[in-house]
């Protein structure tokens, strides 16, 4: 099923920004994958160029480009998760953005205080404005409603990207879990990316999620989601039971992104 208030050659052709930030959306909702990746290419090149004329004033705001880390998720419903993960950022030398507070080794400021983008904008077109202008990013993906988007758009411009799920049950064994689920005794990762570049098949083929134990489909995270992790080697899915084992995990994302999965 196809959008068709904005018909796709008329996004390519203006690369309008509403109108593509629109169509992702619906691709999305809609889970029409054609689409999804026709505008992927129109989003990156639109978040390149909408940029520019901020980089020189975030550099003098908030910090060099390397250094800010954007940290998303619904803050409505997982703040409690989104500030831990902010501060550990912050810990660690680094600018911590969220769409609420801007985490830096000083003080916390407030985003729309510090980051004035022109006139009212829609929430989504806010949420890729943000997306665009960190240099990694680390998604809490318990609840679909912004992470979701969050993530399709970080997948459009091939951010690094660690997606984190919080929940009680991780692991069950080998036999049990799907063969792409590897246990690193305090989080399990999402391997499939990554054995997809040793092997023949596509990620989605190896993944067992439907006939095996998987932490990420048995929360609310949309599997069209889990599919933008098994399709991109740039972006990682752990699972973890207690926050505290987020320390070592987002510590070795900003240091070296491949060592959560070696």
């Amino acid at each position: 099923m196809r959008t068709k208030k904005y018909p796709l050659s008329e996004i390519v052709r203006k690369r309008s920004m509403p109108l593509a930030i629109e169509a992702f959306k619906n691709s999305l909702l809609l889970n029409d994958r054609f689409c999804r990746h026709q505008v992927k290419d129109v989003l990156q090149d639109l978040a390149q160029r909408w940029t520019i004329p901020f980089h020189e004033i975030l550099n003098q705001r908030i910090g060099p480009f390397e250094k800010r880390i954007g940290i998303f998720g619904d803050f409505s419903a997982l703040w409690g998760y989104i500030d831990y993960v902010s501060r550990l950022v912050k810990e660690k030398g680094y600018i911590a953005i969220t769409a609420k507070n801007i985490y830096e080794k000083v003080e916390t400021r407030r985003t729309k205080e510090s980051i004035s983008i022109m006139g009212d904008i829609s929430s989504l077109l806010y949420s890729f404005f943000l997306t665009a202008v960190v240099s990694k990013a680390i998604v809490i993906e318990n609840l679909p409603s912004t992470a979701q988007f969050e993530t399709a758009f970080l997948d459009a411009q091939n951010k690094e990207t660690l997606g984190v799920v919080i929940t009680e049950d991780i692991y069950r064994g080998a036999r049990e879990s799907c063969m792409c689920l590897k246990d690193r005794k305090d989080y399990s990762v999402c391997m499939a990316s990554s054995m997809a570049e040793t092997k023949r098949n596509k990620p989605a083929e190896l993944c067992s999620a439907n006939r095996n134990f998987c932490p990420f489909k048995g929360t609310q995270m949309k599997f069209s989601t889990l599919e933008i992790y098994l399709e991109n080697n740039n972006m990682y899915l752990v699972a973890v039971n207690k926050l505290e084992s987020l320390v070592e995990i987002v510590d070795a994302f900003l240091r070296k992104s491949k060592r959560i999965v070696h």
